[in-house]
């Protein structure tokens, strides 16, 4: 059954790092694309920095938010918050272009790198270091098809589609990732408290409080450390 549910919750979380990655190249190629229509190549740099200290914040207000609820309940939301400010994006564009040019950068700059550090948090919960060793493939080779699939649909809105469709495209890509990040964790029990459970059961089946039930919790945080295939969402790397 346990077999079965890692199965299950590997297939969904594959999908989910389709439409991941997908949104992140189709959302970058748009994003520079919006803001080169309206605005001169010599301000790229201005917005980069402007780009960065924005996410700051927003790193640091999503870390508080993650240690406190968790990556499961908190990628879904900020999912759904940019699929809200696409949507928003898409409407306003053609009453403020210029502004919104500006909001969309910073946005996708800061919770697109978010959302996919969340993503891959999600993955480190769901899955036992043993486990993640036979599913990660899974999960690259969707990812792979995700920037395959991102880069096809940034050229074809490129070539057949405006700007505003494209962030309308993208709202929906972003409701498809909020759906995707909430499946894994209900296709079973997240390793660490499979865990946690495991030395619970020990210290109370050892009354003489000897054995190794004392040494088990922290075994597995070393374990977790030294298998875990990304970082936790707290190191996330603000890629411009």
């Amino acid at each position: 059954m346990n077999a079965e549910a890692n199965g299950r919750a590997a297939c969904y979380a594959a999908l989910a790092a389709v439409a991941f990655v997908a949104q992140q190249v189709t959302g970058r190629a748009t994003r520079d694309a919006l803001f080169l229509s309206v605005f001169d190549a010599v301000d790229i740099p201005r917005v980069m920095l402007g780009a960065a200290a924005f996410s700051l914040i927003a790193v640091a207000l999503s870390a508080r938010m993650m240690s406190r609820l968790g990556p499961a309940p908190s990628v879904p939301f900020f999912c759904g918050l940019s699929a809200l400010l696409f949507g928003f994006e898409a409407m306003s564009l053609p009453d403020a272009p210029r502004v919104i040019a500006v909001l969309n950068y910073l946005h996708m700059t800061a919770i697109g790198a978010i959302v996919l550090s969340g993503f891959w948090s999600i993955v480190n919960e769901r899955f036992d270091p043993h486990t993640a060793k036979k599913v990660v493939s899974r999960i690259t080779a969707g990812a792979a098809l995700g920037g395959l699939a991102g880069g096809g649909l940034a050229y074809a809105l490129s070539e057949w589609a405006e700007l505003r469709t494209g962030l309308f495209v993208l709202a929906a890509i972003n409701l498809l990732c909020a759906f995707g990040a909430s499946q894994p964790g209900r296709s079973g029990t997240p390793a660490f408290r499979d865990r946690k459970d495991d030395g619970v059961a020990s210290n109370r089946g050892d009354s003489n409080g000897r054995g190794r039930s004392a040494l088990a919790a922290p075994r597995h945080d070393r374990d977790r450390k030294r298998h875990s295939i990304r970082p936790e969402p707290f190191a996330l790397s603000l890629e411009l």
